[in-house]
């Protein structure tokens, strides 16, 4: 029963603690995120570190975990560049060529199909 306190305790706290840290980026101008996400994993980091140095656990290397995770990391990438890229093809072609019921993309100054938008 105590362990279950203690996890359901420290999963009330990364709610709270993960769900508060937006608040900051919604006041500002994040630009295009990126270096809020850098910074939002620095701090994931850090606390995971901070959590280790203080419960003094053992910290052992898992060379299996650690090939899963790479596999895992390899195969997230063009998981989501082939779904987004036949997106950004196909919603350009459709505009561009004003299929399926849509009208063509027009430049509002010469009247050719716009390129800008791709």
């Amino acid at each position: 029963m105590l362990n279950l306190c203690i996890g359901l305790s420290y999963s009330f706290i990364s709610v709270v603690f993960f769900g508060s840290w937006f608040v900051l980026v919604k006041e500002r101008n994040p630009r295009d995120g990126l270096f809020a996400q850098w910074m939002m994993y620095n701090g994931m980091m850090i606390f995971g570190l901070g959590l280790l140095i203080c419960e003094g656990t053992d910290a052992r290397f898992y060379p299996m975990s650690a090939l899963g995770g790479g596999a895992w990391g390899l195969g997230i990438g063009p998981g989501y560049l082939v779904p987004d890229v036949v997106n950004c093809l196909g919603n350009f072609i459709i505009g561009y060529y004003g299929l399926l019921g849509t009208n063509r993309v027009r430049h509002e100054s010469s009247g050719s199909p716009s390129w800008a938008s791709c």
